[in-house]
């Protein structure tokens, strides 16, 4: 036993200098090492935030064209129900193609070409599609009796 109140703690006794020496050189060729790696975790993240952020943007842009796209189908759709509906009703072409552009507009499309033969009409609607750069969706559909006078059977 020891009499300094220090030894009897289990407190430790000093390194002769030569073993501090040895262990601050071993942790200055570690340090050394660790140094020129600096940095290299913080590219990793870096570079996969960024891959995320272009799939998350690209995943954005395949929507917005996908949307832009059924609405200039479903404007489509109700553009030509709503010109046949007109010619049914006995009005002329030219009221029918006003009526399914109105249609049209009030469904977030444009309506590009409009035409009727016989009791069929036919249109082209175009939806902007929300990105810069980006054309306008398309989409045609005509609309018509399914025969004059005649009701089909059901299959």
């Amino acid at each position: 036993m020891t009499d300094s109140p220090s030894a009897a703690h289990g407190a430790r006794r000093a390194a002769p200098p030569t073993v501090a020496l040895a262990r601050h050189r071993a942790w200055r060729r570690c340090r050394r090492r660790v140094r020129g790696e600096g940095g290299a975790a913080t590219v990793w993240v870096l570079t996969a935030s960024l891959l995320v952020l272009a799939a998350a943007g690209l995943a954005v842009a395949v929507q917005a064209v996908a949307v832009a796209r059924h609405r200039a189908a479903g404007a489509a759709d109700l553009a030509a129900l709503a010109g046949a509906a007109m010619l049914a009703g006995g009005q002329g072409t030219a009221t029918a193609c006003a009526r399914a552009g109105k249609v049209a507009v009030g469904s977030g499309a444009v309506l590009l070409v409009c035409s009727v033969a016989g009791h069929d009409v036919t249109v082209t609607v175009a939806a902007q599609v929300p990105l810069p750069g980006a054309r306008a969706a398309t989409a045609l559909a005509r609309a018509g009796p399914s025969s004059l006078g005649v009701a089909r059977s059901a299959p």
